[in-house]
């Protein structure tokens, strides 16, 4: 069992040149699992699902986001996020 404090972990990565951002997904996926909050029970209680439909558009909106970025790149991701701060 790992905490929940990357530096503790005492693992060794290696990360070929590109591939940082899949070493954040799992890195972030694992930190999710290890705080159960993607236990089915969690993950499907009414307090979570009515969060989430409250939440729906920006839900939709990252959905579009890692769509765009799977098919056009990171470049894409990168003016996505520019624009949204520049307003």
């Amino acid at each position: 069992m790992f905490t929940n404090v990357d530096i503790s972990k005492r693992w060794r990565v290696h990360i070929k040149r590109g591939s940082a951002m899949r070493h954040f997904i799992v890195t972030n996926l694992l930190l999710l699992f290890e705080a159960e909050y993607l236990a089915p029970k969690k993950l499907l209680s009414r307090r979570f699902l009515t969060g989430y439909l409250r939440r729906l558009p920006e839900v939709l909106d990252y959905g579009q986001m890692a769509f765009r970025t799977a098919t056009q790149g990171k470049d894409s991701l990168v003016k996505a996020v520019t624009s949204i701060a520049e307003g």
